[in-house]
């Protein structure tokens, strides 16, 4: 079994410093059965810190529906963390290649939501934003509604993962972010832009008590003065 593994690791390196796409299918396919769980998730750990240390590799790989696949067995086995958040990185690089070069908005939202976070996580992800945003200028600045859509599917997939990963009091500030997105286009249905605020409300009720949580039930509860809103309280 041991060298077995050790066989996999080599030629699993060996594959994507060659770019062999057919061998990494091979391998995470009819070979990959014949692993325990323990080893899978072992290999699993290894393509993915060895695909991103790769100068190569990507992002032409991300254009290869077997690599896709392989990507995405691999980031459903891994062990509870991965050295340097590697699939945190490859997860980011994926998001970045769906929206920039193929606008695949779905695929793009569905991998940055998988992403794991810790405090160090969630600095990056806001250095992330950051980013974005100068990289499409301000919103004042910015008329175009394609890039302001964009922006506000990046800020919803965002939130979500801060939500999913029980970071309750960003997530009600990035809901709260959403719930104004009619200041800045109107292609938003007014449902959606409720439901944000709605949930907005309920993660920082869930969040621990401090004064940013009141400052942020105190945004909430402004916004909440709509009639709409109140409704939602009612229900």
């Amino acid at each position: 079994t041991i060298r077995t593994m050790e066989s996999l690791t080599q030629s699993v390196a060996s594959a994507i410093q060659s770019s062999d796409y057919a061998r990494l299918s091979a391998i995470f396919s009819s070979q990959w059965q014949s692993l325990g769980q323990g080893e899978q998730r072992t290999l699993a750990s290894h393509f993915i810190k060895t695909a991103i240390a790769s100068p190569s590799f990507f992002p032409d790989a991300f254009r290869s529906p077997q690599i896709m696949t392989v990507i995405t067995t691999t980031l459903n086995h891994l062990p509870p963390t991965v050295e340097n958040a590697a699939d945190n990185t490859l997860r980011q690089k994926i998001f970045d290649f769906k929206l920039n070069d193929e606008e695949d908005y779905s695929t793009a939202a569905r991998m940055l939501a998988g992403s794991r976070m810790d405090e160090n996580d969630e600095g990056s992800m806001y250095v992330n934003e950051g980013g974005f945003h100068h990289n499409n200028d301000t919103e004042n600045e910015v008329k175009d509604e394609r890039t302001v859509t964009l922006m506000l599917r990046y800020k919803s997939t965002y939130a979500r993962v801060l939500d999913a990963n029980r970071k309750f009091l960003p997530a009600a500030m990035k809901y709260h972010d959403l719930s104004t997105a009619y200041l800045h286009t109107d292609a938003i249905d007014a449902d959606d832009l409720l439901s944000m605020l709605g949930r907005a409300v309920t993660c920082a009720i869930l969040s621990p008590n401090s004064a940013q949580r009141q400052r942020v039930l105190g945004l909430v509860s402004i916004s909440s003065a709509s009639s709409t809103m109140k409704h939602i309280f009612l229900q």
